[in-house]
């Protein structure tokens, strides 16, 4: 799933074990909107488009990502969250 669109994308069901997440998109990337003036900020409002969905084998996940997932009821050990193994 590197450098993958993943944006409304529901995973409920998938192993992510060893899935490597490297610039995937979960959200809209940060940056400046196209007037160069505001910069846009990735939505991070809850929501249940990872609700159990566990997170934890997944590689390469960075602060971002793992932010987003959380929000979205992810589990990941980011999140607070622990995992059943």
């Amino acid at each position: 799933m590197r450098d993958a669109d993943l944006r409304d994308l529901r995973l409920q069901g998938a192993n992510l074990n060893q899935v490597d997440f490297a610039g995937a998109l979960f959200t809209n990337p940060t940056g400046r909107a196209d007037d160069d003036f505001v910069a846009a900020i990735p939505d991070l409002s809850m929501g249940d488009q990872y609700q159990g969905v566990d997170f934890s084998g997944g590689q390469n996940l960075d602060a971002t990502q793992l932010s987003f997932i959380c929000t979205q009821g992810g589990l990941h050990s980011a999140c607070g969250v622990s995992t059943q193994e």
